[in-house]
């Protein structure tokens, strides 16, 4: 019995030569994605995990007048995938009629065609050598010896072949991508109880090995020593991870699916309405290289295109794929993504990013003269689905003169995303990408402190 997790296409092609003999099916889609995983992590400058795995997936999608259903399995034998298919078909006919997802073939896609991401790599054993160098860089780098330190090296490759019923296409991509974080744990100078911490964390092709550590020890015994913040209105710079936390929140709002629900604070009628700072400009280029969102096709095999979200504050679009503005006069834009092969596609965003500007972390920090300094999201609650409102806590310090004074901690904030990306002023050029998602350094007019 053959298994085709080495030859994707091969899986293809036996799917499509069952495929062609179900009767009643108006169009089909095939989707297969393998995924290379590995992961090193080191405590106390010993190596604690190595993992290198690898899964391949196939899911199959029938559509038959209003109905369109989806299956997947990671069992890519020839009984696996025709028991895929048998799973579809029993889902299909036993699927309401009514509007539903839909499949529609991608045109202009010659067979065969493919898309490379960057593939930067290096030997495993270089890999844990690294790792265990930054938990030395972090007990280098710190004024008291922590009490652990630990290192994480993540690395994907991601690779996926298409095939829809217009029998044009076969579309394949691939991309890698990773991570390095660094945490350090010291136990507290006042008391007896307790720990604290601090993880900084960058997306791979942005790596700077001792910097991710130096960052990581100087947070945590920032915290080490630091105070509780009293309620009230300030200004506040917030980190690039900070901002990209909150973008990812802003993201889901910006999803055709989820406005047309009524699940997002936003409306249809605010599409070219200025309803954020002028500062703000957004941005998805799905065909920037180095990304895990790089690729030149949506997950319905859309051409895809950088496209503006944000102008100058001003709303200029929502994320749509075949079906979300189905039926309300909305077609896609090619921003459909598949997070599960098991469930159908839905709009999302490829590389959404917050367009930086020439300031460095220093400038903010001499406009602002004095506020905060929102250096760790620690926590993030949506109060309401959809409602746009949040409470966050964070961690980070007090900024006086365009200088650190000293820590904060348990700096609780309670807004809407639409206040907060109201409020920013000023824009940085450091960057920080949380995988599909990347933001610079930002300075807000004011934030509300809920004292304790």
């Amino acid at each position: 019995m053959s298994d085709h997790s080495s030859d994707p296409e091969q899986a293809i092609e036996t799917l499509r030569a069952k495929i062609a003999g179900v009767s009643g099916v108006d169009h089909y889609e095939i989707f297969l994605r393998r995924i290379n995983e590995t992961e090193v992590r080191a405590k106390n400058q010993s190596l604690n995990e190595l993992r290198d795995e690898s899964l391949c997936e196939a899911s199959v999608r029938l559509q038959k007048g209003g109905n369109c259903v989806v299956a997947a399995s990671s069992d890519l034998s020839d009984l696996g995938l025709k028991e895929l298919l048998s799973k579809a078909r029993a889902l299909l006919r036993g699927a309401q009629s009514g509007p539903s997802k839909r499949i529609i073939a991608p045109e202009g896609v010659p067979v065969g065609m493919e898309y490379d991401g960057c593939f930067l790599d290096v030997p495993v054993d270089e890999k844990v050598s690294r790792v265990l160098n930054m938990c030395g860089n972090i007990v280098k780098h710190s004024e008291l010896y922590p009490k652990e330190v630990k290192a994480t090296y993540y690395q994907r490759k991601l690779e996926e072949w298409m095939w829809t019923s217009g029998g044009r296409s076969v579309l394949t991509h691939k991309n890698m991508w990773g991570s390095i974080s660094a945490r350090a744990i010291f136990e507290k100078t006042e008391g007896s109880q307790g720990f604290v911490s601090s993880e900084l964390k960058t997306q791979y092709f942005d790596l700077d090995w001792s910097g991710v550590s130096q960052k990581a020890a100087e947070g945590a015994l920032l915290i080490n020593e630091s105070r509780i913040p009293k309620s009230g209105k300030f200004k506040a710079i917030m980190e690039g991870s900070v901002t990209a936390a909150f973008l990812r929140l802003l993201g889901k709002s910006l999803r055709g699916d989820q406005v047309l629900k009524g699940q997002s604070f936003l409306e249809i009628s605010d599409l070219e309405k200025p309803l954020f700072s002028k500062a703000i400009n957004l941005v998805d280029d799905p065909e920037r290289s180095a990304r895990s969102g790089y690729r030149f096709w949506d997950a319905e095999g859309g051409t895809t295109e950088k496209r503006v979200f944000v102008d100058e504050g001003r709303l200029a679009s929502f994320a749509f794929d075949n079906s979300a503005g189905w039926g309300e006069g909305y077609s896609s834009n090619m921003q459909a993504i598949r997070p599960k092969l098991s469930a159908h596609p839905h709009p999302g965003f490829h590389s959404l990013s917050i367009v930086p500007v020439n300031n460095d972390p220093v400038d903010l920090r001499r406009e602002m003269g004095e506020g905060l300094w929102l250096r760790n999201l620690d926590s993030l609650s949506v109060l309401q689905p959809g409602s746009g409102e949040f409470v966050a806590s964070f961690s980070g310090g007090w900024i006086s003169g365009g200088e650190l004074q000293h820590g904060l901690t348990r700096i609780i904030v309670r807004g809407d995303l639409k206040s907060l990306f109201s409020k920013i002023v000023s824009i940085g050029r450091d960057m920080h990408w949380d995988a599909h998602f990347g933001a610079p350094s930002v300075l807000a007019s004011e934030i509300e402190v809920i004292g304790l």
